[in-house]
């Protein structure tokens, strides 16, 4: 069963990355500022105090205009560095800070990494990249970072309540009628795209 799930989300996800890439870019950047405008009225954005965020690369939903909304508003803003199979999340207060890294993908180049301890006494707010269906399954580009992240931050954390408030976001092409879950799989807690949030 394992080894077809993970054939079919390879399908899927060569599928949804050429749907993606042929979003006009003038299209790509209206989508994007709907996505952030959602974003920023959900509780959980209002309620943080740490804001995890991936940078974006390619074709993917811009979390640019996001993270300096999130700066004015005061939130630490904090985005991955990948080593190896694993990544970590670095303090950022401005993009300046940000250099290309893993496979070219804006990477912070220091700072302050996040802690579980630390998270344990702040709310926080994670973006996740990739696609998904209606019932929270997602997929990202194969390596499993944020599940193997998220993963090890919960046997870290006793506290349920002290986990990040996981939000996808992706334009509406990347959402599929089904994705093949898996036991390691953790869905988002909200999705959002330029149309709809659920």
């Amino acid at each position: 069963m394992e080894i077809a799930a993970r054939e079919r989300k390879k399908e899927i996800r060569k599928h949804i990355l050429k749907q993606r890439d042929v979003i006009p870019e003038e299209k790509q950047k209206r989508d994007s500022a709907r996505i952030t405008e959602s974003l920023v009225t959900l509780p959980a954005y209002r309620e943080a105090e740490v804001i995890m965020t991936y940078c974006s690369y390619r074709s993917e939903a811009d979390t640019q205009r996001f993270m300096d909304k999130a700066f004015l508003d005061g939130k630490q803003v904090y985005v991955p560095k990948v080593s190896g199979d694993s990544m970590d999340f670095y303090r950022i207060t401005c993009i300046e800070e940000l250099k290309p890294g893993y496979k070219g993908i804006p990477e912070p180049d220091g700072g302050d990494v996040l802690t579980a301890n630390y998270l344990s006494s702040k709310k926080a707010l994670m973006l996740l990249p990739g696609a998904v269906d209606r019932k929270h399954n997602r997929i990202g580009y194969g390596k499993g970072y944020y599940d193997k992240y998220l993963s090890g931050l919960r046997q870290e954390l006793s506290d349920c309540e002290r986990m990040p408030y996981t939000v996808a976001i992706c334009f509406s092409v990347q959402l599929v009628e089904q994705i093949p879950g898996e036991e390691h799989d953790i869905r988002p807690d909200r999705i959002v795209t330029e149309l709809e949030i659920f």
